[in-house]
């Protein structure tokens, strides 16, 4: 009987050892983020692959009305900017799930992400594909506050009937309206297929 108590005494103290450190080492480990990684403009250069790396990173935001925001990352880093948790991300997939249930997938090679406003930056090689349309960019940014999807720089867009070219193309979240347009008053180009 002097040795079960023995046993399940040491077996608590392991288990409590993992515990503190799985919840608490390691976590605050993984949350500092060195100004090193950062470029002029605070975006994501390069994330380091010490101490600061987050594998597999997954955010799954319910927004309202049965919509859902997920967000996944190969590699992150988190930094805490005046108070507000910012992900710096590498090889990052979004998923929009609408109210009937429908998704718009984005990919990109690089994002950042704000996890109290739900802001999201997608940059380098942006896939984005709903139903049957697909957009390539190189930037886009996602403004809950405002409600506005924001897709620029190298913007081509193809569905079944047409492919276009444009510089910019916004999306409101609420009403779904899309403009599409060009910088210095040039002509979007249409093409059909």
């Amino acid at each position: 009987m002097k040795k079960l108590i023995q046993l399940f005494i040491i077996l608590t103290i392991i288990i409590s050892f993992y515990l503190i450190f799985k919840n608490y080492l390691i976590n605050d480990q993984n949350k500092e983020v060195t100004k090193s990684n950062l470029d002029n403009s605070g975006k994501i250069d390069k994330i380091d692959d010490g101490d600061n790396l987050i594998k597999n990173l997954r955010y799954e935001i319910n927004l309202n009305q049965n919509q859902k925001y997920i967000l996944t990352a190969k590699k992150s880093n988190i930094s805490n900017l005046d108070d507000t948790e910012i992900v710096y991300m590498e090889k990052v997939k979004a998923i929009f799930f609408d109210k009937k249930g429908n998704q718009m997938i984005v990919t990109s090679d690089t994002g950042m992400f704000n996890s109290s406003t739900y802001d999201s930056e997608f940059s380098n090689n942006i896939k984005i594909n709903y139903d049957n349309h697909e957009i390539v960019a190189e930037k886009m940014n996602l403004n809950f506050a405002k409600k506005i999807i924001k897709i620029y720089e190298d913007v081509i867009y193809f569905n079944t009937d047409l492919s276009l070219v444009a510089d910019i193309i916004s999306i409101n979240l609420v009403t779904n309206k899309t403009d599409i347009y060009m910088n210095n008053n040039k002509k979007v180009l249409i093409n059909k297929n």
